[in-house]
């Protein structure tokens, strides 16, 4: 296992037109699982996603083209 699918990255949704809440449960619909950091880390408007291989990055960022589109 590479140590890229140990990463994680946070995104921060304060100038976007969507908020991550909506983003988060769009996804899920579409079973791609990231996590909120309002629950565990008090954070609001942010979500916090781990980088998993090719496919599931390729279909994460399709999701979100077709969900932002």
């Amino acid at each position: 296992e590479s140590a890229a699918s140990d990463a994680y990255n946070r995104h921060d949704f304060k100038n976007c037109k969507y908020s991550a809440k909506y983003l988060y449960e769009k996804l899920k619909q579409r079973g791609i699982i990231v996590r909120s950091t309002e629950d565990g880390y008090h954070i609001r408007n942010k979500l916090r996603l781990t980088i998993g291989s090719k496919q599931e990055n390729l279909a994460f960022m399709n999701a979100v083209k077709n969900i932002l589109n």
